[in-house]
């Protein structure tokens, strides 16, 4: 059996997503956070900002949380979300369980 392909366009989708009302603004379609990135690995993360891939699922803000070492080569790849610089260790993100 052949793969068919199917066309697809945005009318496809309208069906999926609730009109949005003219007086609503973004942040009342839900927020995204988007973590990633190292020294030596920032690729996906470039990716994740340049195809807004958090957009895709109807949210309203997103936000891309990199390792401030590498927060300015990151953000030229990011069209609408934005950069938040977080801090690190050698270039890893440095996030520590809080302790009870």
């Amino acid at each position: 059996m052949k793969n068919k392909e199917i066309p697809l366009s945005a009318s496809d989708f309208k069906p999926i997503f609730p009109k949005r009302p003219i007086d609503s603004n973004k942040g009342d379609f839900g927020k995204a956070v988007i973590f990633g990135g190292s020294v030596n690995y920032s690729g996906a993360v470039k990716l994740a900002g340049m195809g807004a891939a958090a957009f895709l699922s109807g949210c309203g803000l997103a936000a891309l949380a990199v390792p401030e070492r590498i927060a300015d080569s990151v953000l030229p790849y990011v069209l609408e979300a934005t950069i938040v610089p977080l801090p690190d260790e050698k270039g890893f993100l440095k996030i520590r369980p809080k302790r009870s």
